[in-house]
């Protein structure tokens, strides 16, 4: 839509009322208002986009209990077991357990065992 600036003649015609002016006014006002508008919606569009592309990238960083016990194929007595006894670290919000990605890489990593089969034995 291309914006057309219009002038006072064009919109009243011969008519030289304060009325038909200050409605000219008006319309004149809206239009710049609109215009300002349309420009804060693009730039929110872009930032919606951005966002969308950074976080589609990242890992993510909050998991539910649900998703611990997918990833660490446990029941949910076994996930409870392991917040109750201090294994796995997590955050309540009302009666919700919220779990970050270093919880899981430091219980993953107190949990590590090294392998020793293949131990140079050389030394």
């Amino acid at each position: 839509m291309s914006e057309k600036n219009i002038t006072k003649q064009e919109f009243v015609g011969n008519s030289d009322s304060s009325q038909d002016y200050d409605l000219f006014s008006y319309v004149k006002d809206m239009t710049h208002t609109l215009s300002e508008l349309k420009q804060i919606v693009y730039s929110l569009k872009d930032e919606v986009d951005y966002i969308k592309e950074v976080a589609g990238k990242s890992p993510k960083m909050i998991y539910t209990s649900s998703e611990v016990m997918k990833m660490l194929d446990v029941c949910p007595n076994t996930l409870k077991y392991y917040r109750d006894n201090g294994m796995l670290g997590y955050s309540r919000v009302g009666d919700k357990c919220f779990y970050t990605t270093e919880d899981l890489l430091e219980f993953m990593g107190r949990n590590h065992h090294v392998a020793f089969k293949y131990e140079d034995s050389r030394a």
